[in-house]
């Protein structure tokens, strides 16, 4: 009797899914304590002007104006005061005011994106409109508790864990948002 031996390899391709426009406005959505109707207005907002954003030569297609950057200046400034940038209402006068706010937002955010992942926001525009969009708050933020606790896991989205740690203080590990009691806007303090 003969014994036949069968060896089979088995190749496992590891993929990595591009950062999206759900994942993008779930980011920034986490950047807060909790979700709000302003703060998804802002994040909206954003969202519009990313989608104008040209990677290649880093500006703005779609100009934020005085008006709209004024009206959402409170979820604006909780968002800036993340990346250590303070603004007052009264320093936003002209247009290139409201663009250097809005910059500062989201550019420390998008020169990490690759080409792939702007098109993928692009593509993907509509799932995240819709989720904004038709998503009740407390199941938008329930998806933004999840959403931050995988990407602490998640090796697709170093970029956020790197641009979160980037703001920490030296020797701290993580950062956590916390409430301002008069604002009702987050600050963020750091955990050891």
């Amino acid at each position: 009797m003969a014994t036949i031996t069968t060896t089979t390899t088995t190749t496992m391709t590891m993929t990595t899914k591009v950062f999206s426009s759900v994942e993008l406005v779930l980011m920034l959505l986490s950047m807060y304590t909790y979700v709000t109707r302003d703060i998804r207005t802002a994040v909206m907002f954003l969202l519009e002007i990313v989608f104008g954003y040209e990677p290649a030569t880093r500006t703005f297609g779609r100009k934020p104006t005085v008006h709209e950057v004024r009206t959402l200046f409170e979820p604006l400034s909780a968002l800036a005061l993340c990346h250590s940038a303070e603004y007052t209402l009264e320093e936003i006068q002209t247009e290139t005011d409201a663009l250097a706010m809005v910059s500062g937002i989201l550019h420390p955010v998008l020169i990490r994106l690759s080409p792939a992942e702007f098109a993928e926001i692009h593509n993907k525009a509509d799932d995240a409109v819709d989720i904004m969009l038709y998503t009740p708050l407390s199941e938008l933020q329930h998806l933004v508790s999840q959403w931050a606790s995988d990407a602490r896991s998640n090796t697709k989205l170093d970029n956020w864990l790197e641009w979160s740690r980037t703001y920490l203080h030296p020797g701290e590990t993580d950062i956590k948002p916390v409430v301002n009691n008069v604002t009702g806007y987050s600050t963020f303090s750091v955990i050891g």
